[in-house]
């Protein structure tokens, strides 16, 4: 597995369904190292985070699905793989 492909399978899924209002693909970091984030937002106003990056181990990726979090609970989530 690698990030992009893992990230290539959310996104496609969101760009084919009907309930799909606004998707946004936006790069940034996770602990230090290079991430995507996906977010999709429905018509019925839900909203799904997905990001993902690469772990320490090769072949691995690491990925955070959220579903109706908002931003800043994503953010603290994320904030715990950097902690020592």
């Amino acid at each position: 597995l690698d990030p992009a492909r893992m990230l290539a399978f959310y996104e496609d899924g969101a760009r084919k369904a009907r309930r799909t209002d606004q998707l946004a693909v936006t790069d940034t970091t996770v602990a230090g190292a290079p991430a995507k984030r996906l977010d999709v937002l429905g018509t019925d106003g839900s909203g799904q985070t997905v990001v993902v990056w690469p772990a320490a181990e090769p072949g691995r990726v690491n990925v955070l699905l959220a579903g109706n979090l908002g931003d800043t609970k994503v953010l603290e989530a994320l904030a715990k793989f950097a902690a020592p």
